[in-house]
């Protein structure tokens, strides 16, 4: 499939600014962000070239055999239970560390997927060379011992080297169907600076709050959905309800 297909986010359901409070829930600091968020979907042919992929394991014992769940953190293994499961994955390149969030990240994502990331990559080069250019000048502004090592190491990447490291992980998280569930409210570390969401199957309903407002956005993401943005700025909630609800 040309690289043309996966262009960005085609039939865009929309785009906005918003501030989020950075910090976990009961320990948030005074720091605001910023951020962006972009939703929209991808085609219903694209949709099922990805759900067909042939190196997609069919079950949740099988992902959690190919993609190394065993070699996980006691800690990240307990943020997985009866009804969904955390793998992590890498979609290749010459990026390659080996976990992150405390999975195992040395297997190779399924094929479409790191297809996906990597023809993405190249459609909107140009947009993430401005992307870096523009952390890195903001990045210049704070003192080292604000920055602490990651944030030392992203001002100092070059544009080559940061391109080649966005969307290197896949986590990918099989859910048993039908069934209900609310995943505790946080906001992610800092590899999530950059982030891709895509639903493949069932539905997810992403619930995002701005900073000093108590109604939070709800997006639903049913197959096909996908939306960018910086996770690690603002807190946020999923939602699944692939749920058959007894008649009344």
């Amino acid at each position: 499939m040309a690289a043309e297909s996966f262009s960005t986010l085609r039939n865009t359901h929309g785009s906005a600014i918003f501030t989020g409070k950075l910090g976990k829930p009961g320990h948030q600091t005074n720091y605001a962000a910023r951020f962006a968020f972009r939703s929209g979907a991808i085609g219903s042919e694209l949709l099922q070239w990805m759900q067909s992929d042939p190196t997609l394991p069919r079950s949740a014992e099988q992902m959690k055999q190919a993609f190394n769940f065993a070699r996980a953190s006691n800690k990240a293994k307990q943020l997985s239970d009866g009804s969904k499961v955390q793998l992590m994955a890498n979609t290749g390149g010459a990026c390659c560390p080996k976990r992150c969030n405390g999975l195992d990240a040395t297997a190779p994502a399924p094929a479409a997927l790191a297809a996906f990331a990597r023809a993405f990559k190249e459609v909107n080069k140009d947009a993430l060379l401005r992307l870096h250019q523009k952390l890195i000048e903001r990045l210049a502004t704070l003192a080292d011992s604000d920055l602490g090592e990651n944030g030392r190491k992203l001002r100092d990447s070059t544009a080559d080297d940061f391109v080649e490291k966005v969307f290197h992980f896949v986590m990918l998280q099989p859910m048993v169907p039908e069934t209900y569930r609310e995943d505790h409210k946080h906001c992610d570390g800092g590899a999530s600076i950059l982030h891709m969401g895509l639903s493949l199957y069932g539905e997810r309903w992403l619930r995002f709050w701005e900073k000093d407002v108590d109604a939070p956005h709800e997006i639903r993401l049913p197959p096909g959905s996908v939306y960018i943005s910086s996770p690690a700025c603002f807190s946020h909630q999923v939602v699944h309800r692939d749920v058959k609800l007894p008649r009344s």
